[in-house]
């Protein structure tokens, strides 16, 4: 009996020592998105709601602002990404679409889940043709993009407007 409690203790001991290695290695990596309205666009990574995130909010000179992702988009759920004229299109891209509710009111900005990473990036917005193009940037490179498909046609302000 004695020996079945140490094999019973081995195995619940060894079993949290790996969800502990394991939770900070995903916290480390940070999920980037774009948000429109109250709802967040992230790469379907499965990110479970409710969670918090924060915001770099174009609306207010790049502020940050605390969020909580509530739920999974359903329907249009006040999603502007997910009207009719251009859920095909914003849906193609691999994402899925997130209710939010944000500390401070913003319609635009990019999202980060997980830790926020404390080297210098930068973030931006353009638009092309037809949409919004997000970026990540640390110094030259290319850390993230993402691209918001209007629906309509917009003046385009980024350099390389053909590419999303």
């Amino acid at each position: 009996m004695k020996s079945v409690f140490l094999i019973l203790a081995a195995v619940l001991l060894a079993s949290c020592a790996c969800l502990s290695h394991e939770a900070p290695a995903a916290e480390a990596t940070p999920i980037y998105g774009w948000l429109v309205g109250n709802c967040l666009a992230l790469p379907d990574h499965g990110v479970h709601a409710p969670r918090d995130f924060s915001l770099v909010d174009f609306e207010h000179g790049q502020q940050r602002i605390h969020g909580i992702v509530l739920r999974k988009a359903v329907g249009q759920d006040h999603c502007p990404a997910l009207l009719p004229d251009r859920r095909d299109v914003n849906a193609a891209s691999g994402n899925a679409f997130y209710v939010v509710k944000l500390d401070s009111p913003s319609d635009l900005g990019i999202g980060i889940v997980g830790r926020v990473p404390a080297e210098p990036l930068s973030f931006g917005h353009c638009t092309t043709s037809e949409g919004i193009r997000f970026t990540v940037t640390r110094g030259s490179h290319w850390v993230w993009s993402g691209y918001y498909y209007l629906g309509y046609d917009v003046e385009t302000t980024c350099a390389q407007p053909d590419n999303q």
